[in-house]
Parts: structure tokens; C-alpha cells; sequence
């Protein structure tokens, strides 16, 4: 199976989930801003949890996991870090042992020897940049998702 033809199927089945488009939508938006975080291997579990906990859609948020992907999730991780050494300027307190860059020049990239020497240097600013990003991205999701199945919901009822 194709990546469009895969594509079309589970939009398809999102917009025929038996759900209030509010439920669909959260849920969605919750495992977009999930898969933001370096929590990798908690995705889906923290997404379903919060989903249950929140009242959306489970399935929705098991589907918004999967923009994670491994094409996606180093550019994922590595914007989510950028944001997080650029918020660690307004809260240097916080994380004191972390290099301050001067410019986003300076703003060092990823070491794998560093990482697992150091992994408090790299996961706390990915952390702290995914809340934000993961925010954003995740209340965009919601917003174009919840039209989306108003206007499916609407124009199928016209249909009948």
C-alpha cells in the first residue's frame, strides 16, 4: 500500500470515527503535541492517557502519534531542542550547567557522544522547546481538524 493511498484511508477513517467532532479533534491534537516530546517509546501511552483523562477521541490521539515518524521525528526533536536553548535564556536559573549560545549560530548541534555523556544538556532544553512547539502545532491540528469533520458532518447530511 502506497503512502498516499495510506494516507487517504486513515483520514478517511477519522472523519467517520462515531465521536462529537470536539472528542475526534482533542484527541488528534493531543497525540500531535505528544509526539513532540523526547519521550520516545511513551508516546502512544501518555497520548491515550491524557486522551482518557481529557475525554477525546483514543483512537484520534493514537493517530496523532503518528506523525512521529522516523522521517519526521529528527526534525521534530531537533526544532523542539533549537526552542528550548532559546527559552533557557528566560529561565537560566532552571537548567544553570547548560552553555548559553550567543547567537543561533553558536547553538550547538547534536553529538551522540555528548548525548550519553551529558543527557541532562540535551533532554531538558528538547523537553522544555517541545511544550510550546507541541502547543502550537497541536491547537493548529485541533482547529483544522474540528472544520474539517464540521463541514464532512454537514455535507453528508446535505447528501440524504
Amino acid at each position: 500500500m502506497g503512502f498516499k493511498r495510506l494516507f487517504r484511508y486513515l483520514f478517511l477513517r477519522l472523519l467517520r470515527l462515531k465521536a462529537s467532532p470536539y472528542a475526534i479533534a482533542l484527541g488528534l491534537a493531543i497525540g500531535v503535541a505528544i509526539s513532540f516530546t523526547p519521550l520516545l517509546g511513551a508516546h502512544i501511552i501518555l497520548a491515550v492517557s491524557l486522551s482518557w483523562t481529557l475525554r477525546a477521541n483514543k483512537v484520534s490521539a493514537l493517530l496523532g502519534t503518528l506523525i512521529g515518524t522516523p522521517w519526521t521525528l529528527p526534525f521534530m526533536l531537533f526544532l523542539s531542542y533549537k526552542t528550548g536553548i532559546l527559552c533557557t535564556h528566560f529561565f537560566h536559573k532552571l537548567f544553570p550547567t547548560i552553555p548559553l549560545p550567543t547567537s543561533l549560530v553558536d547553538v550547538p548541534i547534536f553529538n551522540f557522544k555528548d548525548v550519553y555523556t551529558h543527557p541532562t544538556t540535551f533532554f531538558m532544553p528538547t523537553l522544555l522547546g517541545s511544550l510550546p512547539l507541541g502547543i502550537c502545532v497541536g491547537f493548529f491540528a485541533y482547529i483544522t481538524i474540528f472544520m474539517l469533520i464540521k463541514s464532512y458532518r454537514i455535507h453528508q447530511r446535505t447528501l440524504k
